[in-house]
C-alpha cells in the first residue's frame, strides 16, 4: 500500500519534539520513515502514546489479545493447555491450535468475558496510538482505493 496519501494526516515533523538521543526517533528524523514496533504487549500504555513523536505509525501487539483470551478462558481449561504445553515442550501459544474446538466452545459466560476485556483493552489502545476519532480517515482512504 503506498502510504503517501495518508501524509497529510501526520505531523510535518513528528520527531521534532523528541530528544534527539532517542533511537527510533533518529531513524525517522534521518531517513524520514515510519517505523512499527514490534512486540509491544507489555508497554505501559503512557509510553505507547509517545511512539508518534518518533515517527512510530504502527505497533503489533497480538500477544495481548492472546494474553486477554488466556486470562478468560475456564480455569480447568487452562490448567489442561498448559500441561499440554509443558508435556510438549512447547509455549503456551502453541496450545491454541491443539485446543481451538474446546475453546470455541466455552461457555457463554466466559466467550462474554474475553469479549468484554478485549473492547476494553481495544479501546485503550485505540486512545494511547492516538487514534480515536479516526475512524473517518480510514474509511475516505480506503474508499478512494476502491
Amino acid at each position: 500500500m503506498d502510504a503517501k496519501p495518508l501524509k497529510k494526516y501526520m505531523p510535518e515533523n513528528a520527531a521534532a519534539k523528541v530528544p534527539p538521543d532517542n533511537p527510533a526517533c533518529l531513524v525517522n528524523g534521518r531517513f524520514g520513515v515510519s517505523i512499527v514496533q514490534h512486540g509491544i504487549t507489555g508497554t505501559p500504555l503512557h509510553l505507547i502514546g509517545r511512539f508518534a513523536e518518533c515517527g512510530i505509525r504502527k505497533g503489533n501487539v497480538g500477544t495481548q489479545w492472546q494474553n486477554i483470551a488466556y486470562a478468560g478462558l475456564p480455569p480447568n481449561l487452562m490448567k489442561k493447555m498448559r500441561e499440554w504445553a509443558k508435556d510438549a515442550g512447547k509455549d503456551i501459544k502453541f496450545a491454541t491450535k491443539r485446543f481451538k474446538q474446546e475453546i470455541d466452545a466455552v461457555p457463554a459466560e466466559y466467550a462474554g468475558g474475553i469479549e468484554d476485556g478485549a473492547y476494553r483493552e481495544a479501546l485503550a489502545l485505540l486512545r494511547a496510538f492516538r487514534a480515536e476519532g479516526t475512524a473517518r480517515i480510514v474509511a475516505d482512504y480506503l474508499s478512494a482505493l476502491v
